[in-house]
């Protein structure tokens, strides 16, 4: 059953805290709704490189969630390229480049939407 907190009239479950608040702030409000589901994208995502099962999304999926993650959360990429002998490095780094001028909410939905449209 729903428990009230004193500080809000918003529902708590047993646990209370603030990811119950957080799911209530982000019903009333579409910004919060955004970073709530890009939260769980990025727990989701998380969850599947952690899995055992080897169902991995392809590369070019992991370099894009990366370069979306870091514009959401950075902004924009700043400091030097590089070299190109740093294959890892440089890839996140050009994944990363592509999305400058990427507002950071535009980001975090698009972030949500390839994690959800991976299929895993």
């Amino acid at each position: 059953p729903a428990l009230k907190s004193s500080a809000s009239s918003a529902p708590l479950n047993r646990t209370g805290g603030a990811s119950d608040r957080r799911l209530a702030a982000a019903e009333a409000d579409p910004a919060a709704r955004t970073h709530v589901d890009f939260e769980a994208a990025a727990s989701k995502l998380e969850s599947i490189m952690l899995a055992t099962d080897g169902g991995r999304p392809p590369p070019e999926a992991l370099l894009s969630a990366y370069g979306l993650y870091k514009q959401a959360m950075c902004g924009d990429v700043v400091g030097p390229q590089p070299w190109a002998a740093q294959f890892k490095a440089r890839a996140k780094y050009d994944a990363w480049a592509r999305l400058r001028g990427v507002s950071e909410e535009e980001a975090m939905i698009r972030y949500v939407e390839l994690v959800n449209g991976l299929g895993i």
